[in-house]
């Protein structure tokens, strides 16, 4: 099962490296869906990238749990301990780079989201393998099921901070 748990994890990894990038570019590739906005990015801020980590990594994370989850003590609460993870680790990655040189480096970014991926999904394997306790799932999963609710919230009615600031047109949520 050890074994099976980590082929899924590295599927997880590919997963979310694959759909976020495609997630990337999904909303303007939709002509601008107002729908698929809600788990693509809209524009270049912060907060839309994470949301493009977010949404892959608990898509996956569903399966997951439906295929091995259930056999996984506080499966929801790693797995969001991971996603959490994998978005600090962006975040920090992004605004420490920019502070350093001053600027977006598109290759940096594109590493940056590739490594948030690799922190979560070795933070899960990790804890995966050491944990054997219960928790109460459904809370898990609802928490995680809110930061989902938020983003798609947010993507609609982003409020006037740096992380929802797209660093380019320096506009805020769908511009029309």
């Amino acid at each position: 099962m050890k074994r099976e748990i980590n082929l899924y994890l590295l599927g997880g990894f590919v997963f979310t490296s694959l759909v976020g990038t495609l997630f990337h570019f999904a909303y303007e590739w939709s002509g601008n869906n107002i729908i698929v906005a809600a788990v693509s990015a809209v524009n270049e801020s912060t907060a839309e990238h994470l949301k493009i980590f977010f949404f892959p990594t608990f898509i996956f994370g569903i399966f997951e749990y439906l295929k091995y989850g259930k056999e996984i003590g506080c499966f929801w609460k790693i797995k969001l301990e991971g996603i959490l993870l994998g978005m600090l680790f962006i975040t920090a990655f992004f605004y420490t780079y920019k502070g350093i040189v001053g600027h977006n480096i598109d290759f940096l970014n594109i590493l940056d989201f590739f490594l948030g991926a690799a922190v979560c999904y070795i933070w899960q394997k990790l804890r995966f393998r050491n944990n054997r306790k219960n928790c109460r799932e459904f809370v898990w999963f609802g928490i995680t099921c809110l930061i989902a609710a938020a983003f798609i919230y947010f993507t609609y009615n982003p409020p006037v901070i740096g992380l929802f600031e797209d660093p380019i047109t320096l506009e805020y949520g769908i511009v029309h």
